[in-house]
């Protein structure tokens, strides 16, 4: 925690969350090294150029210890941070629900600006929609927030079915075909002259149609689990936590010790078996497909 210690506990910093937001962020760069060198359409042969030992003992270790658990936490951390944000300013008896909007007015920009100038995989966007909410979600009670957090989790299949056939009807609706304009404007063939000879306003426009084409997995998949954690950051921060961090991380670390064990036995038989048998691809797997 800050060696400031005559704040209030809402003003402090505490300075585990920023090693906890540094930890998950790392991780989730590591996770997007190889989807930042390819494209969706020609991932699946950028895999075939690294079939040796020990690329391939690389890409374990990021299946197992990796993928999919750097981004709940960061989205977690996310949520608890906001909702610090709003006791803080709660306690200063400041307004904070236009402070909250225009954070996230301004993360949106950046995340469009990442999305057009920089990489199509950005996901800062999709905070900001979310966080625009957080102050009327911040008025429930933590034990709300709670059973929130995990109805969305456990519907996690069925929401983001909802979320996809819903963006594809919206998109059908107006005349537009993601996936068929990508693949009719840039056929595979032509794609690495578009990023490395093209002109930058090229690349442009090719980042904007190549997000156009991640929208449907992005929303299905990625808004429905962060959404869920972050609801649930800001559960954490009505509770006790921020009047004694360490209290709070000490009484849970039982119950989280036990989740690891059995979320990760689950991952090993998910990744070894589920996906080797191609259960996955059933509708009685639907549920635990998000290993």
């Amino acid at each position: 925690m800050s060696q400031n210690s005559s704040l209030s506990p809402e003003n402090r910093r505490i300075d585990l969350l920023d090693i906890y937001r540094g930890f998950a962020i790392f991780g989730i760069f590591v996770v997007n090294i190889e989807i930042m060198n390819c494209i969706p359409l020609n991932q699946d042969g950028f895999y075939t150029n690294f079939q040796d030992f020990w690329n391939q003992f690389a890409d374990e270790i990021r299946r197992l210890f990796f993928y999919s658990k750097f981004f709940p936490i960061f989205s977690l951390l996310f949520g608890l941070g906001i909702a610090m944000q709003i006791q803080k300013r709660k306690h200063l008896t400041r307004p904070y629900r236009g402070f909250i909007h225009w954070r996230m007015f301004t993360l949106l920009l950046i995340g469009i600006g990442h999305i057009l100038f920089l990489w199509s995989g950005d996901v800062v966007h999709m905070y900001a929609i979310i966080g625009f909410f957080i102050p009327f979600i911040h008025r429930f009670s933590m034990g709300s927030l709670l059973i929130a957090s995990g109805i969305i989790l456990l519907g996690f299949t069925e929401l983001g079915s909802w979320i996809l056939s819903a963006l594809l009807n919206l998109l059908s609706a107006i005349g537009s075909d993601p996936i068929a304009n990508f693949e009719r404007l840039y056929p595979v063939d032509i794609i690495p002259s578009v990023i490395g000879e093209g002109t930058y306003m090229e690349g442009v426009r090719f980042r904007f149609y190549e997000y156009l084409f991640n929208l449907p997995l992005a929303y299905s998949y990625f808004f429905p689990l962060a959404l869920s954690m972050i609801v649930l950051g800001v559960a954490i921060g009505k509770s006790s936590f921020l009047r004694n961090p360490q209290r709070f991380i000490d009484g849970i670390k039982i119950p989280v010790l036990l989740i690891t064990i059995i979320s990760n036995l689950y991952r090993l038989f998910f990744l070894y078996v589920v996906l080797d048998q191609g259960w996955h691809h059933t509708d009685q797997w639907g549920l635990f497909s998000c290993g």
